[in-house]
């Protein structure tokens, strides 16, 4: 809800209001639910099971490559302490997280760079 109020990703604006007092996102909800209805009636285990964590990976990829970003940009809000820190090993982080997923299951990691 709160990506699509920034306008961060295009087309995703259909997702920004909220209901009630608490402003909950209830179109996402109704997104989610879809989503896993879907899951549920592919009813294969295998393929389910492989595109979630797909999706993971993903994450974590776009976890390492945000820390990337931010240290090569020089943001200022962002000063790791860690002693060993390199932004060039968060770099090899999105790359072995890439890897991974095309080595669990190239069809899979296909579509969810699509998705």
């Amino acid at each position: 809800q709160a990506l699509a109020k920034d306008k961060l990703y295009p087309k995703i604006e259909f997702f920004a209001p909220g209901w009630g007092a608490n402003n909950d996102p209830v179109r996402g909800y109704v997104l989610v639910f879809f989503v896993a209805l879907a899951c549920i009636l592919i009813a294969e285990l295998n393929l389910v099971s492989s595109l979630l964590s797909n999706f993971f990976v993903a994450a974590y990829a776009l976890i390492n490559f945000s820390v990337f970003h931010a240290s090569i940009t020089k943001s200022p809000g962002w000063r790791p302490a860690f002693k060993y820190y390199s932004p060039w090993m968060s770099l090899i982080g999105v790359i072995l997280c890439v890897f991974s997923m095309f080595a669990m299951d190239w069809f899979t990691a296909l579509l969810t760079f699509l998705i």
